[in-house]
């Protein structure tokens, strides 16, 4: 049988299928990412007290590979405003953060000195990918003016009227607290993460594509398998007939030559003429008729052969069997190879034909006579066994002379079928002897398997 379509191809194609398939994973992999954006800085602003500001800046939003940043911190308040002790702390468990804590110098608005000093902290990423934020804590202490009221005897008018009703004298320090997110940083492409990403979405684009080739696929595969199997149907439809147009006339030949006598001698000892067992001569002459006709078989077309194997074995187990107990019967070998000879010598010369019971002579050998002899005290069962073997004989050679010719008929399967006759019971395989049990069973599985689908 010739490989399939897409097994050949396959096999054509399978080192370009497996190159394409790396350079698509090699291209997932490491093909750089379109940027999304510029690099900028990031800003945190928190407002201590009105007036007042603290700013947090990163220079840049992206740190590639081990490369440190540093966070500036300046802070600035009104002149009025008063805020001590800031600190400011930095969170960030991606990063080494030096120091974690510094603390943060206020400068006045009106502070006309110039530069300013800012705090930095630094920050070194420890991860090589990923986007984090930096989480900043500020505290400080600021003081709230403490209102107090007017002197007693005040009034309320002349430049004392216009004066305010309250005056600071003191104020209240008051420890305050902000949390300012910083971020997001980028510290890089995880190559991994992204080549998940992208392969999740080269699949997810090519999952119509692909259905669509799977279904053409498939389709092409049950069209070239139907094909095939119709060829094959079609091959095996022609050799059969190729094989019957060669055996039908040697079949032919044979079932007249041959099959036919033996059908007719096989059935003639199933249904003596004679009620009862029928005599002792028909009986002795169907035997050795059977027997002629097998040998001459033999010897001049090499065996049997009929359309179904289990048919040759079923004939040459009777032949065996039946052989066995008649050359017994009779005496002997010689004895029974004298009978079939002086069975063939009554047909006249020149004519093309099988002996018939009426052609027999007065004498016939010793042999003959211990057939017959044997016949009339052979026990019930044993002369049943062997008309059942008989009869099964009889009707496969009738099956399968007409096998080969079952399409001739209108309706092959009413007008060629497999009948076996009720009223013989099959026996039991030691109806002969241990010697022929083995051939018994055997006979009887390959009869089991034979008729099936034939009746």
């Amino acid at each position: 049988m010739p490989p399939s379509v897409s097994r050949t191809h396959w096999q054509a194609f399978r080192v370009l299928y497996i190159a394409v398939a790396f350079a698509i994973l090699l291209a997932l992999f490491f093909f750089p990412s379109a940027e999304k954006g510029v690099s900028r800085p990031l800003l945190a602003i928190a407002k201590p007290a009105p007036g007042s500001s603290l700013v947090a800046t990163l220079e840049s939003n992206t740190l590639n590979g081990s490369r440190e940043e540093s966070i500036t911190l300046e802070a600035t308040a009104d002149p009025a405003t008063s805020i001590d002790n800031m600190e400011v702390c930095a969170f960030a468990p991606e990063f080494t953060v030096e120091p974690g804590c510094v603390p943060v110098r206020v400068y006045s608005k009106g502070d006309l000195v110039l530069p300013h000093a800012p705090a930095t902290i630094r920050l070194i990423p420890r991860l090589s990918s990923g986007t984090f934020k930096v989480l900043l804590t500020a505290s400080w202490v600021r003081c709230v003016p403490r209102s107090q009221p007017d002197a007693p005897g005040k009034g309320r008018t002349g430049s004392s009227a216009s004066a305010p009703k309250q005056r600071l004298e003191s104020c209240v320090r008051l420890a305050e607290k902000v949390v300012m997110p910083l971020g997001p940083v980028n510290l890089g492409v995880d190559r991994l993460t992204r080549f998940g990403g992208r392969f999740a979405r080269f699949i997810k684009d090519l999952t119509l594509p692909i259905i669509l080739i799977v279904l053409a696929n498939w389709l092409t595969s049950e069209s070239a398998k139907r094909d095939e199997d119709r060829k094959k149907h079609d091959r095996e439809q022609e050799e059969e007939n190729q094989i019957a147009h060669i055996l039908l006339p040697m079949v032919m030949r044979l079932a007249v030559q041959y099959y036919l006598p033996l059908t007719l001698n096989s059935a003639t000892f199933v249904e003596p003429l004679s009620p009862g067992r029928g005599t002792p001569q028909e009986l002795s002459f169907s035997l050795f008729s059977f027997f002629l006709v097998a040998r001459s078989l033999k010897e001049q077309e090499g065996g049997v052969f009929f359309k179904d194997r289990a048919a040759e074995q079923m004939f040459a187990v009777v032949n065996n069997v039946i052989r066995e107990l008649v050359v017994e019967a009779v005496g002997s070998e010689t004895h029974f190879t004298e009978c079939l000879d002086h069975l063939g010598s009554w047909v006249p010369g020149g004519e093309k034909r099988w002996p018939r019971i009426a052609e027999r002579p007065p004498a016939v050998p010793q042999g003959w006579t211990n057939l017959e002899n044997w016949l009339v005290k052979l026990e019930e069962d044993r002369f049943q066994a062997m008309r059942y073997l008989f009869n099964i004989l009889a009707e496969t050679m009738r099956y399968e002379s007409n096998a080969p010719f079952a399409d001739w008929y209108t309706n092959s399967r009413a007008a060629n079928l497999f009948k076996i006759s009720g009223a013989i019971t099959a026996p039991a395989n030691d109806v002969f002897g241990p010697k022929s049990a083995g051939m018994l069973e055997k006979f009887q599985n390959l009869l089991a398997s034979y008729r099936q689908g034939k009746e």
